[in-house]
């Protein structure tokens, strides 16, 4: 009689049983790609991801299956997409997310993976009062004496641009893996052009040489990718994500920025009662 509840309340990490804090929305975790937009864009877009279904677009297809070929995976997760589709945000909710916590994540646990080499697709958590937060590091690289983040974003803009919260999320995870006891130094976006021939995974060997001598907050240009270091602030970070994790634990409302750019790119501009770009073309 105890199994359905122990499925419903507890995830298993490490070989421990945690016990879920109640979260809005009856999430499971906590996800670092989450947390970098509600502290870099704007938190009321996560608030309607879980309140309202997206429309999945041929550009959100195209990403999957990019960064599938990125990291020499199978994107699994698009082929139950199609475009034009409403997709809630299921995964981590309730019985189904505990689930997919035990059995998927549970799989990519970085203490099971050998990171003497580029290891794509590592799954790392932090419990921060608490709470379970999930990082799904696109590759952990060797570099001299330690380890790098590598957090992969694919585009169909030829410029390339790297935005404040990929930078963020890149860095949550260098210090997801500090507390964790390894010795992360540095975190890099590398964000590449769809179509590209550029490949990460074939290429990360050579990579990691390049990402060696480069500092915080530099940004290099190679051919069709594009690749910055972020700068990590321990402190500033974990302020960051207790500020995120008040508005999970029902201790405050959601905020938001609704400035034009951030609601002209938003999937909810045309729904969300704060939207500057209601009405106008997309």
């Amino acid at each position: 009689m105890d199994a359905p509840l122990l499925a419903r309340n507890y995830i298993v990490w490490n070989g421990e049983q945690l016990q879920l804090p109640k979260l809005k929305h009856d999430a499971v975790f906590l996800m670092v790609s989450n947390i970098a937009v509600q502290s870099k864009i704007c938190e009321y877009r996560i608030h309607l991801s879980y309140m309202k279904p997206r429309e999945v677009g041929e550009a959100s297809l195209e990403g999957i299956e990019e960064h599938g070929r990125q990291l020499g995976v199978r994107a699994e997760a698009g082929y139950d997409l199609d475009v034009g589709k409403g997709v809630p945000t299921l995964v981590n909710r309730g019985e189904e997310g505990v689930e997919y916590f035990n059995s998927v994540v549970g799989r990519r646990w970085i203490g099971k993976l050998d990171l003497s080499r580029p290891t794509a697709e590592a799954a790392i958590v932090d419990v921060v009062e608490g709470v379970p937060i999930l990082g799904q590091v696109d590759m952990v690289i060797p570099l001299q004496g330690s380890l790098g983040i590598v957090e992969l974003k694919t585009t169909g803009n030829r410029f390339a641009v790297i935005h404040e919260h990929e930078l963020m999320q890149a860095a949550i995870y260098c210090v997801m893996m500090r507390r964790l006891g390894y010795n992360c130094s540095n975190a890099f976006v590398v964000k590449v052009i769809r179509g590209t021939s550029f490949n990460l995974m074939r290429e990360a060997d050579s990579l990691a040489s390049r990402l060696s001598s480069m500092s915080p907050g530099q940004a290099i240009r190679m051919g069709d990718v594009a690749i910055k270091g972020a700068k990590i602030d321990e402190a500033t970070i974990m302020r960051d994500i207790e500020r995120a994790m008040e508005y999970w634990l029902y201790k405050r409302n959601p905020t938001h920025n609704n400035s034009p750019s951030n609601c002209s790119h938003c999937d909810y501009w045309n729904s969300c009662p704060f939207s500057t770009a209601r009405g106008m073309h997309h």
